[in-house]
């Protein structure tokens, strides 16, 4: 049964040059698939990659207990300045944040622009962050230095240019990389520059970095008894991803719903493609059968043309979306407002998952045409 199995299958292939029409309809729709499914996975990994931190691990954030973010957190001067009695910490740094709503001139609407004052050891905390174009900020100047993330969205910040800023703007002296991380969506100055612009004598936030991920505990258990429990200590990675918590659950409830219609939709085509290729060759079918064959060997070797043609369309769906899609950078905005600039990570193992989905569809279509055609009578099949 083997060798009729292998005979067969070996003939249908080398006859499908001779049925391109009906061919192709499996690869094309096999390689749309993988490309659309590859592409929706792809955009949601490339967004969480925005979040992780791309400096040390030890790095903490001192936050006012209830909120999620930065943003909403509210340290005073004189709280902040008890958290130097804390044991455990190699470095520590003071930041606020300052958002501006600017005109985005390219999408006709307003935005934000987050502007981060930070204290003076913060480039000692952000390993990751690396000036690629001019010059650091320098302390007590009205000085700031751009995100690559923010000056993709907001090209007139270049180096030279002003960002507007509460009684005086900011001179742009240079730009930064983040790893491409949250960071990149930001400006960054000087705190001082910041409290004395703004006023009020508080911080949003104390980053710093512990002496070792083990000191957590008892660095926590100080925090809380000297603030009395008003502040709480968390990781840096726990954080960041509340920044794009919204965008992220959008997007992602958005490819459920286009996912699920998108199977919906590949296993009727596949039905239709399948069942429209199986049944143009119902005479070529019903000759085997005549001729001996059984109707065990002839779906078998259909399907196995089928998982074949449907292969081939993965492998082209899999090289479009290498060839176009991996790495590219695109835009959206953040929680807080703020630019996020990521680029779609198309990983091996979101190609294999899409590229077997894709086949299993495919050939779930095959089996049921096959079925149906092998089970009519010959002598119905040649008339």
């Amino acid at each position: 049964m083997f060798d009729r199995i292998v005979a067969i299958s070996l003939m249908n292939l080398q006859n499908v040059p001779h049925r391109l029409g009906s061919s192709s309809l499996i690869v094309v729709g096999t390689a749309g698939i993988v490309c659309v499914l590859c592409g929706l996975f792809a955009m949601s990994s490339g967004l969480e990659g925005v979040t992780r931190v791309g400096g040390a691990n030890e790095r903490v954030l001192m936050l006012s207990k209830g909120t999620p973010h930065e943003f909403g957190s509210y340290i005073p001067a004189e709280t902040a300045d008890l958290l130097n009695q804390l044991d455990g910490f190699m470095v520590r740094s003071k930041e606020r944040l300052i958002a501006i709503r600017q005109k985005n001139q390219e999408r006709g609407r307003d935005d934000y622009i987050l502007v981060r004052g930070l204290g003076q050891d913060w480039k000692k905390l952000r390993s990751e962050v690396e000036v690629v174009q001019g010059r650091t900020f320098s302390p007590g100047r009205a000085e700031a230095i751009v995100g690559r993330a923010l000056l993709h969205e907001f090209p007139e910040y270049g180096i030279g240019k002003t960002i507007p800023f509460y009684q005086g703007d900011l001179s742009v002296v240079g730009v930064f990389e983040a790893n491409g991380n949250l960071s990149e969506s930001e400006a960054f100055t000087d705190l001082s520059i910041v409290a004395d612009r703004y006023g009020g004598n508080f911080t949003h936030t104390v980053r710093g970095q512990l002496a070792s991920p083990s000191d957590f505990g008892s660095v926590a258990a100080q925090l809380d008894r000297i603030t009395q429990g008003y502040l709480r200590l968390v990781w840096e990675a726990s954080v960041l991803p509340e920044h794009v918590k919204e965008r992220t659950t959008m997007i992602e409830n958005f490819a459920t719903v286009v996912i699920t219609i998108m199977a919906l939709g590949a296993v009727t085509a596949s039905l239709a493609s399948m069942t429209g290729s199986v049944e143009s060759r119902t005479r070529e079918i019903a000759t085997l059968r005549a001729l001996g064959f059984g109707n065990g060997p002839v779906a078998v070797s259909i399907l196995v043309e089928a998982c074949v043609l449907s292969a081939l369309g993965a492998a082209i769906g899999v090289a479009l979306v290498f060839a176009f899609l991996d790495g590219v950078e695109a835009a959206t905005r953040g929680g807080l407002g703020n630019t996020l600039l990521f680029r779609f990570d198309v990983d091996a193992m979101t190609v294999a998952r899409c590229a077997l989905l894709a086949m299993f569809l495919a050939f779930c279509g095959a089996a049921a045409a096959t079925m149906r055609v092998v089970r009519l009578p010959v002598v119905q099949s040649l008339s």
